[in-house]
């Protein structure tokens, strides 16, 4: 499509090249009789076991939709507003309301250097605070590109998922990481 680059793949072309792959691994080998049960068994044997899920909606009522959070993103809104501003909108078109791309995120990150007082926030940590941010998009395929587009609302929830990431590990020892339990890190922490 001409809105979609050769190197993006919009869900539904996902899952077809899942289902491809479940087609060519399961049925052409008669390992499953149907399509679906192929599909199947790719996901909960091959898949599923190795992904890094999360469940977003749950996310954002536990740390993004909280009083505390909200305190503190409102103490903070002025300076929150000239980062956004100041980090987005290079790739707009002059009539277009401002966005910041993937491209001006990763900018942001870089240059905050979090990663050298946090070695965990890794390159794709970054990323997928970037990406869980994102509202699904109705139609990836016109020509306002939104799924490459995030809005200042997206910036903020980024922002909280990136501090959310530092909290993660306790402490860092010369013996290695000592990570906390997930579920002990508080709306306060946050």
């Amino acid at each position: 499509h001409e809105y979609n680059t050769k190197r993006t793949l919009a869900r539904f072309q996902f899952t077809d090249a899942l289902l491809e792959i479940a087609t060519q691994k399961f049925v052409r080998t008669k390992t499953c009789k149907t399509v679906v049960g192929a599909f199947h068994k790719l996901m909960e044997e091959y898949i599923l076991p190795f992904a890094q899920r999360e469940n977003c909606i749950k996310f954002r009522e536990d740390y993004v939709l909280v009083e505390v959070v909200d305190d503190a993103l409102r103490e903070n809104f002025n300076l929150l507003v000239k980062i956004y501003r100041r980090y987005s909108g290079n790739e707009n078109l002059p009539n277009e309301n401002r966005s910041m791309s993937m491209g001006e995120w990763m900018l942001l990150m870089q240059n905050t250097q979090l990663e050298d007082e946090y070695p965990w926030l890794t390159e794709r940590a970054k990323q997928l605070a970037y990406c869980r941010s994102k509202a699904p998009c109705t139609n990836p395929f016109n020509d306002v590109n939104s799924f490459k587009k995030m809005s200042f609302c997206e910036f903020i929830e980024a922002v909280v998922r990136v501090t959310y990431t530092l909290q993660l590990v306790e402490s860092v020892e010369e013996d290695g990481n000592k990570y906390r339990d997930i579920n002990d890190i508080s709306k306060e922490d946050v």
